[in-house]
């Protein structure tokens, strides 16, 4: 394989934790609704203020709406990770990554502004960070098809910038 190869890997946060993430986000102001139309007894917060049942109901109100509006990013954000292309791509001069890990736009990071790329472990998998003078990128393991495209993709990614006297390469948790 010459490193003037486009290669392009599948992309996208899984079916699962998708739905998972939707039902979390509708759970949270589903649950302060209740609360809101159950209180009964008057609210103390923080030790400061005590609001009257009617007060209580009201705060517990005002909450739900903005988890509502939390809850609707959410949504947004796992219809999106399941509609969008779904793809990443090592091009011959720059790799098209996403800023965050779930759904921000692909941009095109040239391999000569790569100043570090660092594998982390985290719960039950691995999030790379590619940091360049472009900006940082993150990709976490999980929303690739495979483990094993996970590893093609690092090490393509590895051999495409070791020419750059500047890169570090830094696997935490493997020391």
């Amino acid at each position: 394989m010459s490193t003037t190869d486009s290669l392009r890997f599948t992309y996208r946060l899984p079916a699962k934790n998708a739905v998972l993430m939707a039902v979390v986000a509708l759970a949270v102001p589903v649950g302060v609704a209740y609360t809101a139309s159950t209180i009964q007894k008057p609210l103390r917060l923080f030790g400061l203020v005590t609001l009257s049942a009617q007060g209580a109901a009201v705060f517990f109100w005002v909450l739900s709406a903005l988890c509502g509006l939390a809850a609707l990013l959410a949504l947004y954000a796992a219809v999106r990770s399941q509609t969008a292309l779904g793809f990443i791509e090592l091009g011959g001069q720059g790799a098209s990554l996403p800023k965050a890990s779930l759904s921000s736009p692909l941009r095109v990071i040239p391999y000569k502004s790569i100043e570090q790329v660092q594998v982390v472990n985290v719960p039950g998998q691995q999030m790379v960070i590619v940091k360049s003078s472009v900006g940082e990128s993150r990709l976490m393991s999980k929303s690739f098809a495979s483990q094993e495209e996970f590893a093609v993709f690092l090490g393509a990614l590895g051999e495409r910038v070791r020419a750059n006297a500047s890169l570090q390469w830094t696997a935490f948790g493997r020391r």
